[in-house]
């Protein structure tokens, strides 16, 4: 793949972000100039991680929703999987059921088992995003996805991504099962480059755990929230770490001092101007109460 089409793909994609969310060039671009972005999101330029991350913290755009890194235009699965993701952010299921298609086609002549569960996983997640439901995965499915992340055991950028992305699906015993396999896997420890990619995993393993009431994992994925905030390069993971955090411990130590400690979190992203990012800690924290919020987390 050229440059050309990597600044065009990811360009293309913060546009869409920008666009669906109603923010200017000039808003988007403080920090940077306009004709430069507008040039970026044409696939003319690339732009410095500097002015990126500015960009991207204009629009609440998080690298875990985005998926940027080193595959994400190289991997078809890694591509759509982000644009699917995206959904969670704001858009439309037909965004959805074109990377899906788009997948379908870039791996047309890939005859593996990984590819059959790839597109089965991306067509279940459109069904349930399109019936607004939190659908649970057929068993048949569910045991396919075990194979991976436990049976396998591998759990490099694939499984994070595969894991957090079908999480709300799953059965709990499976959710936990799978928690415990990557807690044993080399690439838990300080230091790992996947730091940001087990955050990720963390916060909805901690959000899914507290919904269901599997209290006794809930002191594990708080300390493991701690050990990982600290270790995150994305700014916006630590706010996110400490809202999870204040969820956990909302739920094991019911209180006044709790309710507070949530309620400062729940602030955080609102006191430095990242109000998307405060929309997605409260749908968070509604998820985790049990509230009704659909799949758009």
């Amino acid at each position: 793949m050229t440059k050309q089409n990597v600044y065009s793909d990811l360009g293309s994609t913060m546009k869409e972000f920008r666009e669906t969310r109603g923010i200017t060039l000039e808003a988007a671009s403080f920090g940077t100039s306009v004709s430069v972005l507008s040039r970026f999101e044409r696939g003319e330029s690339n732009l410095s991680n500097t002015a990126l991350n500015a960009v991207m913290t204009n629009i609440g755009v998080a690298p875990s929703d985005l998926r940027i890194d080193s595959l994400m235009f190289h991997s078809p699965f890694i591509k759509a999987l982000g644009r699917i993701k995206a959904l969670r952010v704001g858009l439309p299921v037909a965004k959805a059921r074109v990377a899906a298609a788009d997948y379908r086609r870039d791996t047309a002549d890939h005859a593996y088992f990984m590819r059959d569960l790839n597109v089965a996983v991306f067509d279940w997640m459109i069904d349930s995003f399109a019936a607004n439901e939190e659908l649970r995965m057929p068993a048949t499915l569910q045991r396919q996805i075990a194979h991976v992340l436990i049976d396998g055991h591998v759990w490099g950028m694939y499984d994070f991504n595969l894991y957090s992305f079908v999480m709300d699906f799953l059965d709990t015993d499976l959710i936990v099962a799978a928690y415990k396999s990557m807690r044993n896997h080399e690439h838990f420890q300080a230091g790992t480059r996947y730091a940001d990619d087990i955050a990720f995993v963390l916060w909805h393993v901690g959000v899914a755990l507290t919904m269901r009431g599997a209290d006794d994992m809930l002191p594990v994925v708080e300390g493991d929230l701690l050990r990982f905030r600290d270790a995150m390069t994305d700014r916006q993971g630590p706010l996110l770490s400490n809202l999870v955090l204040a969820v956990v411990r909302q739920k094991l130590a019911p209180g006044a001092a709790s309710d507070a400690r949530l309620q400062l979190a729940l602030k955080a992203p609102q006191i430095i101007g990242m109000d998307h990012l405060a929309e997605y800690c409260q749908l968070l924290v509604a998820k985790a109460h049990g509230a009704k919020t659909g799949v758009i987390i």
